[in-house]
């Protein structure tokens, strides 16, 4: 529920667990209910919730109050059609169009070279084909290829966007960069277009990938599967950090990653809210959050933007 995200440690609830394991043991109710009951013999808890509808009984000889919620059928036959209906919608989207944009660059007008890497690149999809036994449609251009598949590869091949299997493929294929841009959109011409916008973020040094939704938000940038290489004191550090601010160490992790990423330290919301995929306001809690205990540091934004105020800037002391 995000909770992580606006309350402080001692404000937190308690909670049984991180998962929902413990609901799998055979003797799951005594293991619950001695959870909740050490709590209130503790006076630590106003009130307390549980999953699991007949735990009350286990109270009934206790001074503890007991409000028990059972759903109407109303609202069960609301809740299975809601249920129907996204898998619908999951279905409609395993169907839907991607288009992908590949772009190689030459340092000169070189024929013999863009040939070379027209036919390297082509190449190369075919065995990423063969490799991952996806079905990319290809489409050959003088410097580009266009690719086209359904959501259901484009989720397998970016892994549901967090990373991309072809960067990584490509990577270890071909000797010079690729542009990789992903779009998505309500047709097939508006992917199209979508993943040609996204190629044009690639902007390092290697092969990397970026994708645009239908609703423009922009996912990147996508390495391969390798993860970014953190020693014991990095990972440590981001769980002390995690630890002091109450900020999910997911966020922290990926904050970590993008300013490996993007060779830079400074960042504003609005390039966390890109590459993180959270909205501006999220994404300004967070670096505020850092800056109150000194992750962060908001220093002069000399770059202006066409309307507005300058995005504010900040450091990252991670």
């Amino acid at each position: 529920m995000s909770l992580k995200d606006i309350l402080l440690p001692e404000d937190f609830p308690y909670l049984l667990g991180e998962s929902i394991e413990v609901y799998a043991q055979p003797d799951a109710y005594e293991v619950v209910y001695q959870a909740h009951a050490k709590l209130w013999q503790e006076q630590r808890v106003r009130f307390s919730l549980t999953r699991l509808t007949n735990l009350y009984t286990y109270f009934e000889d206790e001074n503890v109050q007991i409000i028990h919620i059972t759903p109407s059928f109303e609202s069960m036959q609301t809740t299975i059609l809601d249920v129907v209906k996204e898998i619908e919608v999951a279905n409609l989207m395993n169907s839907q169009v991607v288009a992908g944009y590949l772009e190689f660059s030459v340092s000169q007008n070189d024929p013999t070279e863009i040939e070379y890497r027209q036919i390297a690149l082509y190449k190369s999809i075919l065995d990423f084909n063969r490799k991952l036994g996806t079905s990319l449609i290809t489409y050959r251009s003088a410097i580009h290829y266009e690719l086209l598949t359904n959501y259901s590869d484009f989720s397998m091949i970016t892994n549901n966007q967090q990373n991309c299997s072809l960067v990584d493929f490509l990577r270890e294929q071909l000797s010079f960069k690729v542009k990789i841009g992903w779009g998505i959109g309500k047709t097939l011409q508006e992917a199209r277009i979508q993943a040609e916008k996204a190629a044009t973020y690639c902007t390092g040094s290697l092969t990397e990938s970026y994708i645009l939704t239908k609703e423009n938000h922009l996912i990147g940038p996508l390495d391969g599967k390798t993860s970014i290489a953190m020693n014991d004191s990095d990972i440590d550090k981001l769980e002390e950090i995690s630890r002091n601010t109450n900020i999910s160490l997911l966020h922290l992790q990926k904050i970590y990653g993008l300013v490996y990423k993007l060779k830079k330290e400074s960042l504003t919301a609005e390039e966390l809210s890109i590459h993180m995929s959270i909205s501006v306001r999220t994404a300004s809690r967070i670096l505020k959050r850092l800056e109150e205990f000194n992750y962060a540091s908001p220093i002069a934004n000399n770059v202006t933007r066409a309307k507005g105020r300058p995005s504010k800037l900040y450091k990252m002391n991670l």
